[in-house]
């Protein structure tokens, strides 16, 4: 029996990790809906124990799925961001202060000066900035969840669903470093989509295990 629900756990994982990639746009391509909703299935089946059809609160967590993340990308490509500023970035902008491409429409050319002035002035400082960002994004997937699980009285499980900022933050510093360390071979928004989507899950199953 152990080690059938341990097939299941490495199985729930997989699953997690797969469909992480595929809301990435890679392997398959299927509606975004169904790709988000695939994912947000185990939030609402960690919460059903405790919440019953309320569990269904936590797929609105969906919203932190299908915020994007371009601004945040660890890479900070000299990309103009002003047509897609991410709706989380004036909390970002609390702490880290405005994103410099952020002045420039999305088509700008950029030129010699602009690259360079970017390179040495603003692109080391965008590091963390970029972090917090995912972290943000990360934390709207199970802040639904960890409400339901606070109106349950389960703040234990809350505080487990809250850490979707910190897996997500975690996967994409883990992609960037992973790349950084192995030159090109690796593509480091793959590795962490893939890992993103895995480490979700798991806080998932952890859920579960307190709960059953």
């Amino acid at each position: 029996m152990t080690f059938f629900l341990i097939l299941i756990c490495i199985k729930v994982v997989l699953l997690g990790a797969v469909y992480g990639r595929i809301d990435g746009g890679g392997l398959v391509k299927v509606s975004e809906w169904i790709e988000r909703s695939l994912i947000m299935f185990f939030f609402v089946l960690a919460c059903t124990p405790f919440a019953g059809l309320y569990a269904l609160f936590a797929y609105t967590g969906v919203v932190g799925i299908a915020t994007g993340h371009g601004q945040y990308f660890l890479a900070r490509k000299l990309v103009g961001q002003k047509e897609h500023k991410e709706r989380v970035d004036p909390i970002v902008s609390l702490f880290f202060g405005k994103d410099w491409r952020a002045n420039f429409h999305h088509e700008h050319k950029f030129t010699k000066e602009e690259k360079q002035y970017y390179e040495n002035n603003v692109k080391a400082k965008l590091y963390w900035r970029c972090v917090f960002g995912m972290f943000m994004t990360g934390s709207l997937v199970g802040l639904p969840a960890a409400i339901v699980s606070i109106v349950f009285g389960q703040y234990l499980i809350a505080g487990v669903f809250a850490l979707t900022g910190v897996v997500k933050a975690a996967a994409y510093v883990f992609g960037c470093e992973l790349k950084r360390a192995t030159s090109k071979r690796v593509k480091e928004t793959e590795i962490a989509e893939y890992a993103n989507g895995g480490l979700r899950n798991v806080l998932c199953l952890v859920v579960l295990y307190l709960i059953l």
